[in-house]
């Protein structure tokens, strides 16, 4: 959730920062962040989704069994999958 977020994210998020698209935050560590994003990704997902190794994605959507699904990660808004999207381009 968002208290995986990582910092940066978290950062260029806020009012002050007011979500400038043209100026992504400086990423000292890129595979450091990376992992952090990773590890948040993972941690949003439906346990029968998330991945027991760190540093790693989730499992397949098609190893979903039965009635599992996905509709969990359904988010809309500024701060929903956009946002996800946005903060992949900064990897």
């Amino acid at each position: 959730g968002s208290g995986e977020r990582p910092a940066e994210l978290s950062k260029w998020m806020t009012p002050a920062a007011s979500r400038k698209y043209s100026q992504p935050p400086r990423i000292e560590d890129i595979a450091e962040f990376g992992g952090r994003w990773r590890h948040w990704w993972n941690g949003m997902q439906p346990k029968w989704r998330r991945s027991s190794e760190v540093n790693t994605l989730p499992l397949p959507l098609s190893s979903a069994t039965g009635k599992q699904d996905i509709g969990s990660l359904k988010k809309a808004g500024p701060n929903g999958f956009s946002l996800l999207l946005v903060s992949l381009k900064w990897w």
